[in-house]
């Protein structure tokens, strides 16, 4: 049986997910940052925590819920924010594809091609989808222009 701050705790995460469709990023941000908030003062298995933990459960649901509230960070711009959660993200499973693709994104956005393009190969090493190869895509053309530009 759930306890009552985790069951709190999961309803931030879903009006976070629902304010993330709507493109509500402030809001969803919000929502979020209260489930961490919230998880982390009842003691909860998730987020800061969850290293100490070992049930696989509770990993993948920390690793989502920064990710989440990454790609909120980086809907509104806030790229700072977003490197933090994807740190925590990444120091829970180095093998996440999602987190790696979403800094390569972040990197492309400041013009630091060449970790852009370090995540995105990372990011299609774990995980070849079109989508990451479309990221890569995007990263060379940018740089390209660049270079470009600097000539």
């Amino acid at each position: 049986m759930l306890a009552i701050g985790h069951i709190a705790a999961e309803k931030y995460r879903e009006i976070g997910d629902k304010l993330m469709e709507k493109g509500e990023y402030k809001k969803a941000v919000d929502a979020y940052s209260k489930q961490f908030f919230l998880a982390k003062r009842k003691g909860l298995p998730f987020f800061d925590a969850a290293k100490k933990f070992q049930d696989e459960n509770n990993y993948k649901a920390a690793i989502s819920n920064y990710t989440q509230r990454a790609v909120a960070y980086y809907k509104r711009n806030q790229l700072n924010k977003v490197f933090d959660d994807i740190t925590k993200a990444l120091s829970l499973n180095v093998s996440n594809d999602h987190a790696y693709h979403l800094r390569s994104m972040t990197y492309l956005q400041q013009g630091k091609y060449n970790k852009a393009l370090k995540d995105a190969r990372k990011s299609i090493e774990l995980d070849p989808d079109e989508t990451t190869y479309e990221n890569l895509g995007n990263i060379l053309k940018k740089e390209k222009q660049f270079r470009k530009l600097k000539t």
